[in-house]
């Protein structure tokens, strides 16, 4: 696999609530890259070697070596590399349903974050919930018990390609001890993996979050054999659908507003009057029920 020097991204107008992979058009057709490409970082470990993935949208520069590539500072530090390191990128395989969710989440410009995977507590076990910081959760504009959508990026051997599996879990908080206990285990996960490296020194120095999620999740986030490890990265981010949800059910009374005036235009004027009322209040009801979810995860 040929490696790209690492370089920052400098403007992100185009970003939309996506991490941002910029290369040039050549580097792009080399690899064959689709919208979403995926970000590796490899390096030895006790056990073996050790590689961090994660995925971003690419977009094209073509003033950008073809030796180079410009990633995200969330990026780097997902996969923990600096700027001036290598990385290896690679093509991403994505279902019909999974590109219309990426593109729904695009149109609401819905904030996500990375954050690394911790085995969740007994008490949290078979109840399709995971746990991250209060910190974390307000930065995606959620509450808690809302639905969130993680996502992960496997190698699939079987296919020899990049893809990535999504599960939805309502998200709630780990209390400030928690938070610190997880850091400490995490440390303690990543000595056990790297040893007393320079990795492990600037462990700590990536200050992404955390997320404890369960056995059951975390092999549901993998392949079919397989399940996610401890201390890799997921993709956190609002579940749009269910916010949406929740929006039309809470206009659904500004709906039926504009059905009893509809009746009442269509008894004082025209059945053409009514129906012109009820497009606008409709049009009205889906811009506000937009904007409204907008405001809260962009």
């Amino acid at each position: 696999m040929k490696h790209y020097k690492v370089s920052p991204t400098i403007i992100r107008s185009e970003a939309r609530g996506d991490y941002i992979i910029e290369i040039s058009e050549k580097s792009r057709k080399a690899l064959k890259l689709g919208e979403y490409a995926v970000v590796t970082h490899e390096f030895h470990g006790k056990e073996g070697p050790i590689r961090f993935v994660a995925y971003g949208k690419v977009l094209i520069d073509n003033k950008i070596d073809e030796n180079c590539v410009k990633i995200d500072q969330t990026l780097r530090d997902t996969v923990r590399v600096s700027v001036g390191d290598k990385i290896g990128l690679s093509k991403l395989e994505l279902s019909a349903h999974q590109r219309t969710i990426l593109s729904i989440r695009r149109f609401f410009s819905a904030r996500s974050i990375w954050a690394y995977v911790c085995k969740a507590y007994p008490r949290d076990m078979e109840k399709n919930i995971c746990r991250l910081s209060r910190e974390a959760r307000e930065v995606l504009g959620v509450a808690q018990g809302d639905l969130l959508r993680l996502d992960s990026v496997f190698f699939d051997e079987h296919g020899a390609q990049y893809q990535s599996r999504s599960i939805t879990l309502r998200g709630f908080d780990l209390s400030d001890d928690e938070v610190k206990q997880t850091r400490q285990d995490a440390q303690e996960r990543a000595r056990e993996l790297m040893g007393e490296t320079e990795e492990l020194e600037g462990f700590e120095s990536h200050r992404l979050p955390f997320l404890r999620i369960c056995k059951e999740a975390r092999i549901n986030l993998s392949s079919e054999e397989n399940e996610i490890e401890v201390l890799q990265p997921v993709k956190i981010s609002p579940n749009i659908l269910y916010l949406v949800r929740n929006r039309v059910q809470f206009y659904i009374v500004n709906l039926f507003l504009a059905l009893l005036g509809t009746v009442i235009t269509i008894r004082e004027f025209s059945w053409i009057a009514g129906m012109l009322v009820l497009v606008v209040c409709i049009i009205i009801i889906t811009i506000g029920v937009y904007l409204d979810i907008k405001s809260k995860v962009s």
